[in-house]
């Protein structure tokens, strides 16, 4: 019998042991009523008796109950005193250990799964230790035949752990010849099942212990040959490609490639690139998880690898996996800027990643929100590392800026985020630009926009399909002139297939679509003219006045091919007639001619190269290279800068045809010295602009851009010839609002000309051009409704003059947000190369001009149309659902992956506000997949 006595004081003492009955008392002692730290006492009293020598019948029994409370045991106080003891008891007594540690008992620790899965190995490590040479000789031959399929059914990373310790000790049962590759490949998928502990504390050592399990891998590799890594590294390959895992694999998985040669890395991402087992959704998703290696912090190369696997992609121009990883990544690789661990590897997958995508600037503008928070981290740590990356970020933000350029409410602030940090050269930008080129793709329409959210204006943006901006931007301008844009929703479509159908399809779906943009592709491959390379950059002036003319062509045929020649919708809103007379200066006989027109060409005054014309400018195309346009900026004009209204007078102010330039007078049957003037005779409903920007310069010998800067009144008064007497003439009753001075420096002195009326015009579209010549650049467009308000904006200044609402909109392809005449008027000072291109006023009636309000009424979409956009905005809705949850699953994902650089500073702080105003781009949780017609 055994008595155990517990002081008052609290200490206890172990009388009258029955050693043979040792069980018993470990078993009683869990069970009593004692406290925990009382009955670990106990069981150090034990532990201490162990270290003495005892008889079988007593030693097998406590080894049997201690690995069993080892094994299985569910609580701490079981778990670690089972261990203590059976540990104590076997290190003394080695020949009850061998006769414990039998086949049976090994197989069992082997197969069986145990509630403490890590704990096996221990017990197999601490018998070999013990049992001597023969029965270990047997056991490793056991353990080596079983070691495969252990690893697969314990893939605890704990286990893996200290069964890796255990081979190390034991290097002879590790599965040998053609089951090592096997054996690799079981640890390699263990390691892909591993979960980050959500426990900040646990952290440190899961990476020990992967570490562990890494080394020893990399141990067999040394020893094996050139093929098992190969065939470890397909491996790894396959389990990122596999897209019917329900479970991500482990970001540990980069740490595999640590001590990898390049080389190697090289021919597996070469032989993976080139196989035709993986499409392009598999090899997407590998890449993706490859970048979420940055999430570990034991991936010191993981930047060279991502580089190198991005570089190869582009090499065999699988830009649809290129676009999807730079899209769906680029803003948690930003991120990690922030962190420092993994803040030099990030910013080179960040730059080469942003520099090569050079299509769009679709994922530059996504990360623009976190510049401002990124700047503030680094700027806050003041480490030289810290300083250097904020420094690279700035010249890398610089090429971005001048690649992608025409984002002036974006880049603003920006600006001043990084004013003290200097430009780069134009040769480094260029240099930078072509070393990371993908190799000339014009693949935009593969761009994905299904982060986007809707702008907060109501307005569609509409998605580049490959150098599509300077269609975009006709697009919306033509929307937002409010009459034309009824006349096109209304009108009955009798050939589906004609420009005119596809522009009311474009106009109906950016009227009621629920998406952020949509895609015009088919209107695109109406629209475009023959002449227009496809997903080259074109002028978006000489497409407008393709576009008008043929919808009037088109509508004009079905007119006469029916009997009822009625106006086109063209002539109705853009249509004027003008004319143009040549007086010979001998014989006084004049000559003229009456043409229609949709746009007036405006030259500037000094650029005498350019004669004016009656419709619109030159067609003709140039070739554009890289060292010419480093050229143009050259041609900027250092005058000062021009009023609209000097265009227009020099536009329609006399000209003398003298030397070269004389005309041929059929009453003098000869070259003769003349004067040629233009009058305009009947006004447009919309006055288009084109400012000719775009001459050939012998010089250069291309075509530059003049970048004079030009000041655009809100108000526009044009002279209008007419054949009315001065009696007959009509005039504008004096809005009661309009002071009389104001009112007489608009429309002039009653007694003015005898012949001429005036119209007057509210400025309501301005497309920008941004670059250096015509061949290459970014068109976008400011742009307001079209009808007036009714209560006119009245000011001293009479380019201030406003008789249209003040509501501006900035429409640059996907992006549309709210922005003002300031913004427009002083672009070209803020960012020199955006210059006015192509401007569009609309007319202000004699009673709008003396206060009536116009009330725009949208008109019902026809019902087939309507059908179309009611069913594609469910399909959006199902999209948006789809995606939310797949977002979800990949913040849950992600949250604990990247704890390991939670900054302790500063944590209590909220996050910086985003950067850049209300760009749409802002949040990118929910889905905005296109639409294309």
């Amino acid at each position: 019998m055994t008595y155990i006595i517990l002081h008052k004081n609290k200490n206890i003492e172990i009388i009258n042991h029955e050693y043979d009955d040792m069980d018993s008392i470990l078993e009683g002692i869990l069970k009593s009523d004692h406290p925990e730290g009382a009955k670990r006492t106990l069981f150090k009293k034990i532990v201490e008796k162990g270290a003495q020598p005892h008889a079988s019948n007593m030693t097998l029994p406590v080894l049997n109950l201690t690995s069993k409370w080892f094994l299985d045991g569910e609580n701490d106080l079981k778990i670690s005193a089972g261990w203590e003891i059976f540990v104590s008891w076997a290190k003394h007594n080695q020949p009850c250990v061998d006769s414990f540690f039998s086949r049976d008992y090994l197989v069992s620790l082997l197969t069986t799964k145990y509630k403490n899965e890590a704990n096996p190995p221990l017990v197999i490590h601490q018998c070999m230790r013990i049992v001597p040479n023969k029965s270990r000789t047997n056991s490793q031959k056991i353990i080596e035949a079983s070691a495969i399929k252990f690893i697969q059914e314990h893939i605890d990373t704990v286990c893996l752990r200290n069964f890796v310790i255990f081979l190390e000790e034991y290097k002879d049962c590790v599965p040998k010849g053609k089951y090592r590759l096997k054996f690799c490949e079981s640890l390699i998928e263990g390691l892909s099942k591993g979960k980050t502990p959500e426990n900040q504390n646990e952290v440190m050592q899961f990476v020990k212990d992967v570490a562990r399990i890494v080394q020893f891998i990399h141990h067999l590799w040394q020893s094996g040959d050139a093929s098992l890594v190969l065939d470890c590294l397909k491996n790894v390959f396959y389990i990122l490609c596999d897209v019917t895992s329900s479970e991500e694999p482990s970001d540990c998985l980069g740490s595999l490639l640590t001590c990898v040669p390049n080389d190697v890395c090289n021919d597996v991402i070469k032989q993976a690139v080139k196989t035709d087992m993986v499409d392009n959704d598999a090899m997407t998703l590998a890449l993706q998880r490859m970048v979420n290696w940055l999430n570990w912090p034991a991936c010191i190369n993981i930047d060279q690898i991502v580089i190198m696997f991005l570089k190869e992609l582009a090499t065999h121009k699988k830009y649809t996996v290129l676009i999807s990883v730079t899209e769906s990544k680029i803003e948690s690789v930003m991120e990690k800027l922030q962190y420092a661990p993994v803040r030099d590897a990030s910013f080179k997958i960040l730059s080469h990643m942003l520099l090569s995508f050079q299509h769009s600037a679709i994922p530059f503008h996504k990360i623009i929100p976190q510049v401002k928070g990124t700047v503030a981290v680094l700027r806050k740590e003041k480490t030289k590392e810290s300083l250097e990356c904020l420094s690279n970020l700035a010249e890398l933000l610089y090429c971005l800026m001048s690649h992608h350029t025409g984002f002036p409410d974006l880049y603003e602030p920006l600006i001043e985020m990084i004013k003290m940090y200097p430009e780069p050269s134009e040769d480094v930008i260029q240099m930078k630009l072509a070393e990371s080129k993908w190799g000339g793709t014009s693949s935009a329409s593969l761009t994905d926009v299904s982060g986007l959210q809707k702008s907060e204006t109501g307005k569609i943006g509409l998605l580049n399909l490959g150098n599509s901006c300077y269609m975009n931007s006709i697009i919306q301008t033509l929307y937002m002139c409010d009459e034309f844009r009824q006349g096109v929703l209304t009108h009955p479509i009798r050939s589906p297939g004609n420009i005119l159908s596809k522009l009311q399809e474009v106009f109906a779906f950016l009227a009621k679509s629920h998406r952020p943009a949509i895609a015009p592709s088919s209107f695109l491959d109406a629209s475009r003219p023959p002449w227009f390379t496809n997903g080259c950059q074109q002028d978006c002036s000489e497409f407008l006045k393709y576009l008008l003319d043929q919808m009037h062509e088109q509508e004009k045929m079905k007119s006469i091919t029916q009997g009822s020649p009625n106006k086109t919708i063209i002539e109705d809103t853009f249509g004027g007639k003008m004319s143009s007379t040549v007086r010979c200066l001998k014989c006084k006989h004049e000559s003229t001619k009456v043409e229609d027109f949709i746009d007036i060409p405006l030259a500037f005054p000094h650029n005498t190269s350019s004669s004016k014309q009656l419709v619109g400018g030159s067609s003709e195309h140039s070739i554009t290279t890289v060292e010419q346009e480093q050229k143009m900026d050259a041609s900027a004009d250092k005058s000062g800068p021009l009023h609209l209204n000097d265009l227009v007078k020099h536009y329609l102010q006399t000209e003398k045809l003298t030397g070269d330039n004389k005309y041929h007078c059929d009453h003098c049957k000869g070259l003769q010295e003349g004067e040629s003037n233009i009058k305009i005779e009947q006004s447009p409903q919309y006055l288009v602009l084109t400012l000719l920007r775009f001459s050939y310069d012998v010089k250069l010998q291309c075509r530059s851009k003049i970048f004079r800067e030009v000041k655009y009144p809100e108000t526009l008064v044009l002279p209008i010839q007419t054949k009315k007497s001065p009696e007959q003439t009509s005039k504008r009753m004096k809005p009661n609002n309009v002071p009389s001075d104001v009112y007489k420096t608009l429309m002039g002195d009653e007694n003015s000309v005898i012949g001429t009326d005036k119209e007057v015009y509210g400025l309501c579209s301005v497309i920008v051009h941004s670059g250096a010549s015509s061949e290459c650049g970014h068109y976008y467009c400011y742009s307001r409704h079209s009808s007036p308000t009714g209560n006119p904006h009245i000011s001293d200044n009479v380019d201030k003059i406003d008789f249209l609402e003040n509501k501006w909109h900035l429409f640059n392809d996907c992006r549309v947000s709210y922005t003002s005449y300031d913004s427009f008027s002083n672009v070209t000072k803020r960012f020199n190369r955006d210059t006015a291109y192509v401007l569009v006023y609309r007319k202000i009636s004699p009673s709008e001009f003396e206060g009536q309000q116009t009330i725009v009424k949208e008109p019902s979409i026809i019902s087939k149309l309507r059908a179309d956009i009611d069913k594609d905005n469910s399909k959006y809705l199902q999209e948006q659902d789809e995606a939310n949850k797949y977002n979800t699953k990949t913040r849950e994902r992600s949250s604990s992956t990247s704890s390991y650089y939670s900054r302790r500073d500063g944590d209590d702080e909220p996050p910086p506000p985003d950067c850049g105003g209300s760009s749409g781009l802002d949040s990118l949780d929910t889905v905005g997949a296109r639409f294309i017609f």
